[in-house]
């Protein structure tokens, strides 16, 4: 090879490990900014609402799935007035799916929980060094 190809190889090397470094530290700084953004909000209505309320729903796809029944409104009423319901029983997949969303509320919650955490301080215990 010639000096100069060799030269433009290095080059355009250098330009893709620069543009890979400036996007690294990009996305860096964008999680500590969305992690911010949740220590700031962590009283916040929303996010409080939302770790009420994802267990609550975890329970229900679980519940579901187990029993491999659910019910749906119909669209008619009764004569007291309510909501007439009907009985629907589940296939398999239908189970799986359940416990598929089940577990896509966990994710939800862990994340969360990871982005109002506070991480605590490593403290590393010294090491005492033997004398020779």
């Amino acid at each position: 090879m010639s000096e100069s190809v060799k030269q433009a190889n290095k080059t355009r090397a250098q330009k893709a490990r620069e543009a890979h470094e400036k996007a690294s530290k990009q996305r860096k700084n964008d999680q500590q900014t969305i992690k911010a953004a949740y220590l700031s909000g962590k009283g916040d209505l929303i996010i409080e609402d939302l770790l009420v309320k994802i267990p609550l729903w975890q329970k229900l796809h679980l519940k579901v799935a187990q029993d491999g029944v659910g019910i749906r409104p119909t669209g008619f009423k009764l004569t007291n007035g309510e909501q007439e319901v009907e009985n629907i029983y589940l296939t398999p997949d239908q189970r799986a799916s359940h416990l598929d969303k089940s577990a896509g509320l966990q994710e939800i919650l862990d994340y969360i929980e990871r982005q109002t955490t506070v991480p605590k301080p490593d403290i590393k215990p010294k090491s005492k060094q033997k004398a020779v």
